[in-house]
C-alpha cells in the first residue's frame, strides 16, 4: 500500500528510552491513526530508519548529553532522510536545546510535558507540510536538472532595491560562486564582455517599459577567463507596489549551439561549392537537400527538385537500380548509371550512395554523390577502342584476335571441329609507302580491309595485326578444298586496282594457311606455321597462297641450331649491351637510356634482338639471358652513379616469361644487392600483353617491385589490350607510346588524337609519358605540343655502347623543339672500330648522324 492510498496509515519511528513515555505516546499515536515502531533502547536508530523508511521520526532530546542531536544529523545526511519530518521532543524550558535541534535538522519540536493529544495534530501537520516540502523540493531539483541539461539559468532584477538574484545554474554558467557575488546588476555586468555591456544595460532598461521584454544574445566572460555566447530573455513583472516592476528572465549558454551552427554553415558552404552533385533523400526516397552542382548537372534550379523522388534523375531503364536493402546494413554502394537532364538528354554518371542511420541504426535516408563521367567515358571508349581495335581500319587488332583465337581453339578442341588460320601480307607495300607516302599507304590498308570484310563469312574473324599484315580465322571448314576456295576469294579482291588519292594503284598479297588440328594444336604454333607458309608463298613469286607443309620444316631446324648457339653464346660471353638515350622535353636533358641487347654469335654473326628474342622466349633461355641483362645494366647504372649521375636511369625490357617466374622479385632483389645499384636508377619495361596476362597476379608482382624502389613502365602502349580498370591499379610510373603512333603524329589527325588521348589519360593517372621512335623534328615538335614528357629515337640518338654515352651524361641535348638547336651525335667510327668515349671535340674519322642544325 502506497503513501497516497486512502487506507494508508503513516509510520512513525519513535526514538525514546523512557518505557512509560513511549507507552503513552505509542497509544496516543495509534489511536490517532498512525503506525509506530520503536528504535532499540540505547541503540542506533539509523539501521531501523533505513529498513522501515518511516514517514515521520519522533526523536527524544535529553540534556545535557543530547545524544538525539547526532541521530538527527545522521538521518538528515541520508538521501532517504532528506525530506522526512523529524519532531523533536524536549523539556518545556530547554530553549537552547530547541535551537540546537533545529540546527541539526529537526522540523519542529514539542514539549514532553505537553498534552499528548496535541501530538497527533502536530504529527499530521508535519506530515502534510513535509509532503508539500518534498514535492516542492523535488520540483526544484527537477527544474535544476532541466536547467543544467539545457545550460539554462534564471535571474531576477529589482531596480528599486538594486538586487540582482541568480540561480545556482546561472552561477555555473558564469563560472563563479555564490559566495563571491554581491548580488548587484553591476556584479553581473562585470562578467559581460566589455563590448556587450552597453547592449545588456540598454536591453534591461528598455524591458522595464516594454511589455515585450528583452530577447537578445551577448558574450560573457567566465571566471576562468573563457568567453561564452549566451542568450538572455527577460520580461517585466509587477511587484505589487504602485508603479513598481522588476525583471525576471533566463540566461542560456548557446556557445555549442552557435559553434554547431557555424560548422553547419561551413559544411553547407563547402558542399554547395563542390563541383560534384550531392543529394540527401529521406527514408521514402524523396529529396530533402541537394547542392547547386547537382541541380546544374541536371539542368534544374534547386527549388524545383526539393520533394521529388531521387530516382527521377535516372533514365527509365536504370530506375530499378535501387540500392540493395536500402543500404540499411550501412554498406556504401558505388555504381555507374545513366541520368537524364531536364532537356531529356541522357548522360553517364558515377553514383556513390551512403546510408544515414540514427544511433539505434534505424534507416533515415541516403546521401548520394553524383559525378558526370561523360568525358571519362569518351576517353575510356577511345582507349578501349585503341586497345582492341585497329585505329586505321576499325578491325580487331592483334590482342583481340589472339583472345578470340584462344577461345575458338578451346571450343574446337572440345567439339572436334577444324579451324584454318590465314595469314595475309601485302606485297611491295613498302614501295607504295615510300613512293606515295604514308597517307596513301594508310588508304590502301583501309581499302584492303574493306574488301576483305566483304568476302568472308560473318562467322569468320578478320583482324589487322599491324603494318601490312592481316589474319583471318575460318571456322567450321574441315575440307582443304573449301579453305582454298575461300582464300582464293581473298586473293581475287586484288584483281581490281585501288584508287588512292587520284592514282590507280595495283597491289597483291601473299597468304599462308595453317590448319587446326593437322598442323598445330595451339595458337602460337598455329601462327608460326601460317607465318612460315606465307613467307614461302612470298618467296615463290607473291600473289599466291600456300598451306603449311613438312617441307617447310627446315626453318624449324634452323631454329634448333639458333637455340643451341644461344645457349653457347651465354656461356661464351657473346652478348653485349647498347643504350639508347631518353630525353626530358622540359629540361632538354638526357634522363635515362633504354638497354638494348646485342649478340655477336660465333655461328651467325651480329644478331639483333628481333632475330632471336622470340626464340629465347619459347625455349626458356630468356630467363638466364634476362638475368644477365639485368645484372649488367645494374652494374653500369651503379658505375654512372659513382661518376656523378645518380639520377640517371636505365630501362630494361622484361618478358612475360620472366615476369611469371615465381622467384623473379627475389632474383631481382639479389641482383640489386650484389651490384650495389640504387633501385631508383633501374626501370623495368613490360608490354601491355605481358601485364594483362593474369592481371591480378601481375599487380601483386608489380607492387612488390615498386616497394623495392624500382621504376616501372608499360612499353609499346596502345598496341595491346590494357583494361582501364586494371591500368589504374598498376603501380607504374611511365607509359611508352608505341612508335606506330609516333610515326604519323605530325601527319595524321587520328594518330595525333590517339597520342593526345594517351597523354591525357596518363596525366590524369599521374603517370609520365615517353614517346619512342622519334625520327624527325615534326614528330618531336608535335609531341612537345601535346604535353609528352620524354622522348627517344634515332632523330635524337641511336643505340650506342656505354662508353660512348658517358661523355654526354648530364649535358643538355642540342636538339630543341621548334626553337631549339641540334647537337651532334656519333655512332661507330667509319672504319667499324668499337665506340670510344664521346670526345669533347669529335675526331675527323667519326661519322655525323645529326649534322643539321634547326632553328625555330
Amino acid at each position: 500500500m502506497t503513501e497516497t492510498s486512502p487506507n494508508y496509515l503513516p509510520l512513525i519511528l519513535i526514538v525514546d528510552d523512557d518505557d512509560v513515555a513511549h507507552g503513552i505516546v505509542r497509544s496516543t499515536l495509534e489511536k490517532g491513526g498512525f503506525r509506530t515502531v520503536r528504535a532499540p533502547a540505547q541503540g542506533d536508530p539509523l539501521p531501523l530508519f533505513i529498513e522501515r523508511q518511516p514517514d515521520l521520526v519522533l526523536l527524544e532530546l535529553k540534556a545535557p548529553e543530547c545524544a538525539g542531536l547526532e541521530s538527527c544529523r545522521r538521518i538528515r545526511s541520508l538521501v532517504l532522510g532528506r525530506y522526512t519530518p523529524i519532531l523533536a521532543v524536549t523539556g518545556s524550558d530547554e530553549g537552547d536545546l530547541v535551537h540546537r535541534a533545529f540546527e541539526a535538522g529537526a522540523s519542529d519540536f514539542v514539549a514532553k510535558s505537553g498534552n499528548p493529544e496535541l501530538l497527533v495534530y502536530r504529527a499530521r501537520c508535519l506530515l502534510r507540510n513535509g509532503r508539500l516540502l518534498k514535492n516542492l523540493q523535488q520540483s526544484e531539483d527537477r527544474l535544476a536538472r532541466v536547467q543544467q541539461i539545457a545550460r539554462l539559468g534564471d535571474w531576477e532584477w529589482s531596480p528599486e532595491s538594486g538586487r540582482f538574484w541568480k540561480s545556482q545554474q546561472m552561477f555555473a554558467i558564469l563560472g563563479t560562486s555564490q559566495d563571491a557575488d554581491n548580488g548587484t546588476l553591476m556584479a553581473f555586468l562585470q562578467q559581460v564582455a566589455p563590448k556587450d555591456r552597453d547592449l545588456v544595460r540598454e536591453q534591461f532598461e528598455r524591458a522595464l517599459d516594454d511589455p515585450a521584454g528583452c530577447d537578445f544574445e551577448c558574450r560573457i566572460v567566465r571566471g576562468d577567463g573563457s568567453e561564452r555566447q549566451v542568450w538572455i530573455y527577460g520580461r517585466r513583472e509587477p511587484t505589487g507596489a504602485p508603479r513598481s516592476v522588476h525583471l525576471v528572465g533566463t540566461l542560456q549558454d548557446v556557445t555549442e549551439a552557435r559553434r554547431s551552427e557555424a560548422r553547419s554553415r561551413m559544411l553547407k558552404e563547402a558542399v554547395d561549392s563542390l563541383q560534384i552533385g550531392i543529394t540527401f533523400s529521406d527514408a521514402n526516397g524523396r529529396i530533402v537537400y541537394l547542392n547547386p552542382a547537382e541541380a546544374r548537372m541536371h539542368g534544374f534550379e534547386v527549388e524545383e527538385l526539393i520533394g521529388r523522388e531521387a530516382r527521377a534523375f535516372a533514365a527509365t531503364q536504370h530506375r530499378r537500380q535501387t540500392p540493395p536493402n536500402r543500404l540499411t546494413d550501412g554498406t556504401t554502394w558505388r555504381r555507374e548509371s545513366v541520368n537524364v537532364r531536364k532537356s531529356g538528354e541522357e548522360f553517364p554518371v558515377l553514383l556513390t550512395s551512403i546510408p544515414v542511420l540514427d544511433r539505434e541504426q534505424r534507416y533515415l535516408g541516403i546521401v548520394t554523390t553524383c559525378e558526370d563521367i561523360s568525358e571519362r567515358k569518351e576517353n575510356e571508349e577511345r582507349i578501349n577502342r585503341l586497345a582492341y581495335y585497329d585505329n586505321l581500319t576499325g578491325l580487331p587488332n592483334r590482342s583481340m584476335f589472339l583472345e578470340r583465337l584462344h577461345q575458338c581453339l578451346a571450343q574446337a578442341g572440345r567439339d572436334g571441329d577444324a579451324l584454318s588460320l590465314v595469314f595475309l601480307d601485302l606485297d611491295n607495300f613498302k614501295d607504295i609507302n615510300d613512293t606515295l607516302g604514308h597517307g596513301a599507304g594508310d588508304k590502301l590498308l583501309y581499302e584492303v580491309a574493306l574488301r576483305l570484310s566483304e568476302c568472308i563469312r560473318e562467322s569468320d574473324l578478320l583482324a589487322r595485326l599491324g603494318g601490312d599484315e592481316f589474319v583471318v580465322l575460318l571456322t567450321s571448314i574441315s575440307c582443304q578444298d573449301r579453305v582454298a576456295a575461300a582464300v582464293q576469294r581473298m586473293l581475287d579482291i586484288f584483281q581490281d586496282p585501288f584508287e588512292i588519292e587520284g592514282r590507280t594503284v595495283y597491289s597483291s598479297a601473299s597468304i599462308g594457311i595453317a590448319l587446326f588440328p593437322d598442323d598445330s594444336h595451339d595458337a602460337s604454333s598455329l601462327f608460326r606455321s601460317a607465318d612460315t607458309a606465307m613467307y614461302h608463298a612470298k618467296s615463290e613469286g607473291r600473289g599466291r597462297f600456300r598451306f603449311f607443309s613438312e617441307e617447310m620444316n627446315h626453318k624449324i631446324l634452323h631454329r634448333v641450331a639458333l637455340e643451341n648457339a644461344l645457349r653457347q653464346g651465354l656461356e661464351r660471353g657473346e652478348f653485349f649491351l647498347h643504350y639508347q638515350p631518353q630525353w626530358d622535353l622540359r629540361t632538354n636533358k638526357m634522363v635515362g637510356a633504354e638497354v638494348l641487347l646485342r649478340w655477336q654469335s660465333a655461328d651467325f654473326g651480329l644478331m639483333l634482338p628481333s632475330d632471336f628474342i622470340s626464340l629465347t622466349e619459347d625455349s626458356g633461355l630468356i630467363l638466364g639471358i634476362g638475368e644477365w641483362v639485368l645484372r649488367s645494366a645494374c652494374l653500369q647504372a651503379r658505375l654512372w652513379a659513382e661518376q656523378g649521375h645518380p639520377e640517371f636511369r636505365v630501362a630494361v625490357n622484361v618478358s612475360g616469361k620472366q615476369l611469371k617466374q615465381q622467384d623473379f622479385v627475389a632474383m631481382l632483389n639479389q641482383v640489386i644487392w650484389e651490384t650495389g645499384v640504387d633501385p631508383k636508377s633501374l626501370e623495368l619495361e613490360f608490354t601491355e600483353s605481358v601485364i594483362m596476362e593474369n592481371a591480378d597476379r601481375t599487380i601483386e608482382t608489380l607492387e612488390a617491385l615498386k616497394n623495392m624502389g624500382v621504376q616501372l613502365s608499360i612499353d609499346d602502349f596502345g598496341t595491346g589490350y590494357s583494361s582501364l580498370n586494371y591500368l589504374k591499379h598498376f603501380p607504374v610510373d611511365r607509359i611508352k607510346i608505341d612508335r606506330s603512333f609516333v610515326a604519323d603524329v605530325s601527319r595524321s589527325n587520328d594518330d595525333a588524337a590517339i597520342v593526345e588521348a594517351i597523354i591525357t589519360m596518363a596525366q590524369s593517372l599521374s603517370l609520365k609519358v615517353l614517346a619512342e621512335g622519334v625520327e624527325n623534328s615534326d614528330q618531336l615538335h608535335h609531341l612537345s605540343e601535346l604535353g609528352c614528357d620524354e622522348v627517344q629515337g634515332f632523330y635524337l640518338a641511336k643505340p650506342m655502347p656505354a662508353d660512348a654515352l658517358e661523355g654526354s651524361l648530364g649535358r643538355e641535348h642540342g636538339r630543341r623543339i621548334g626553337k631549339h638547336e641540334v647537337t651532334e651525335w656519333f655512332d661507330s667510327r667509319s672504319d667499324g672500330s668499337p665506340w670510344p668515349a664521346a670526345p669533347a671535340n669529335p675526331a675527323k674519322n667519326s661519322r655525323r648522324i645529326c649534322a643539321a642544325r634547326e632553328s625555330g
